[in-house]
């Protein structure tokens, strides 16, 4: 009896997550097509793009305030060569975010991959694709390319057991966060805090000054070719942007409205399967360290800025 109940649930689980993803890619296609701005940065980005493509650099002094940007040249370029193959619109870019979301949902899967909890960690794409397809992440933006960078500086290294390879990939990835939306960098300080605590204070030394050696030449290189790049992207942020608490509890506000119902029952699941063990896709065997650093990263870099 108890192993018919168990079969059935897992059928149920099923078929929930599946209606659930359907529901999310409709949600995402109605983004990718619609016609017009969802948020005022879409604009900015075909006209940076656009310019871009005439041989305009941004970040130069001689193209302020027209091609003032707060965020790094990264996303900019890769739209840039993209458009090349087709035509710019709001729907190529956003094609482009639909990518690097799938390309996040596909990594998220690979770093977190265990043999016994594959349905479990389905359902947590699947949220994570849920929580991609709020406010920024799948419009116009560096969000979606940002967040790939920054997954790939934590997971790579997680995965590969942190070999000195795997750890000059991260700073890699790392430096492309960074210059693509500047808070993504802070999977650099993921990987240096748990190298610190839990693997070897000599190697989190040696990350620490190569990262820092990375992004302070690399700094001085790019201002030399955009002069105003330092301006445009860190003092704006510095001297622009007042953050109080009212404003934190409207973005948490915001942020909930919308998601709430679907990511109470998906808990509901889970917490469900865990606490009467009916399933071998209980979460007391997994690592959860990744799935929580990612899910805390995309509630910071999703609510409205």
């Amino acid at each position: 009896m108890l192993h018919y109940f168990k079969e059935k649930f897992n059928y149920l689980f099923i078929i929930t997550l599946l209606i659930f993803l359907i529901c999310f890619i409709i949600s995402h296609f109605h983004i990718i097509f619609f016609p017009n701005q969802l948020e005022y940065r879409e604009g900015a980005a075909l006209l940076i793009v656009s310019e871009i493509l005439k041989g305009n650099m941004p970040y130069t002094l001689k193209m302020q305030p027209y091609l003032s940007e707060v965020y790094g040249p990264i996303y900019y370029f890769i739209s840039a060569f993209f458009v090349k193959f087709s035509v710019l619109n709001l729907t190529t870019l956003r094609f482009l975010s639909a990518f690097c979301i799938i390309a996040n949902l596909f990594c998220f899967y690979y770093f977190n991959r265990r043999r016994d909890s594959t349905l479990l960690l389905i359902a947590y794409c699947i949220l994570f694709y849920s929580h991609q397809l709020f406010m920024c992440i799948p419009i116009a933006r560096p969000d979606s390319l940002g967040l790939l960078f920054f997954i790939l500086s934590i997971g790579i290294p997680f995965k590969n057991n942190f070999n000195k390879k795997s750890l000059l990939l991260s700073l890699l990835f790392a430096l492309l966060a960074f210059y693509t939306k500047v808070y993504f960098v802070i999977g650099f300080l993921f990987v240096l805090f748990y190298l610190f605590c839990f693997h070897s204070i000599k190697r989190a030394f040696y990350y620490f000054v190569l990262f820092i050696s990375c992004i302070t030449s690399s700094l001085v290189f790019l201002n030399y070719f955009f002069d105003f790049y330092f301006l445009s992207v860190f003092s704006s942020h510095l001297t622009g942007t007042v953050y109080d608490f009212s404003h934190l509890l409207n973005q948490l506000n915001f942020y909930f409205k919308d998601l709430l119902l679907a990511i109470s029952i998906l808990f509901l699941f889970f917490a469900f399967i865990n606490v009467f063990r009916i399933s071998k896709f209980s979460l007391k065997n997994n690592d959860q360290l990744l799935i929580e650093s990612y899910l805390s990263t995309i509630f910071e870099a999703e609510v409205p800025n």
